[in-house]
C-alpha cells in the first residue's frame, strides 16, 4: 500500500493541481513561464514542486528562511525573503512575473506582494479552493 506520509499529501496535491488547471498550467508542453509563489508553507511547496517539475522558472517568497531553503531544495530558481509586515516589502519585487500564486491567505500579502509583481496586463483573479484556504492566482495577458 501507500505510505501514510505520502497518503496524507493526496488531497492538498489534488487541489494544487486543480488551481494549476484553473490557471492553465496544467497542459504537458505548454511554454515554460516565471511564477511567483507567495508562502512557502505546505501547500505553497507542493506549488512550488510541481510548477518545477513542469519546467516552469519559479521563485518562491516567504517571511521564513527554512521554508525558502525548502523552496530552493525542491526546484525554486529564487526565493524572495519578505518581512511579516509586509510594509513595502513588495517593491524590491520587479514587475516580471506572468503569474502569481498567493498561497499565505492573507489579504495583504495578496494586496502588497502578489498582484505588484506581475507584470502590466494582468488578468483579474482566479480563485479556487485549496484544502479549504481560498488561494489566490493572476495570469498575464499580454495586450
Amino acid at each position: 500500500g501507500l505510505a501514510p506520509e505520502l497518503a496524507a499529501l493526496a488531497e492538498p496535491l489534488a487541489c494544487v493541481e486543480h488551481g494549476l488547471a484553473r490557471l492553465n498550467l496544467d497542459r504537458p508542453g505548454a511554454a515554460a513561464r516565471k511564477v511567483l509563489v507567495q508562502g512557502a508553507g505546505p501547500l505553497g511547496l507542493l506549488f512550488v514542486a510541481v510548477l518545477t517539475e513542469q519546467g516552469h522558472q519559479v521563485t518562491a517568497a516567504d517571511p521564513h528562511a527554512v521554508r525558502l531553503e525548502v523552496a530552493s531544495r525542491i526546484g525554486a530558481e529564487a526565493t524572495i525573503h519578505i518581512e511579516r509586515s509586509w510594509n513595502d516589502e513588495y517593491s524590491s519585487i520587479e514587475r516580471e512575473f506572468e503569474i502569481a500564486i498567493d498561497a499565505t491567505g492573507t489579504v495583504v500579502a495578496t494586496k502588497e506582494v502578489a498582484v505588484p509583481a506581475l507584470k502590466a496586463g494582468a488578468t483579474h483573479p482566479i480563485e479556487f479552493e485549496v484544502t479549504g484556504a481560498n488561494i489566490h492566482g493572476w495570469r498575464y495577458t499580454a495586450k
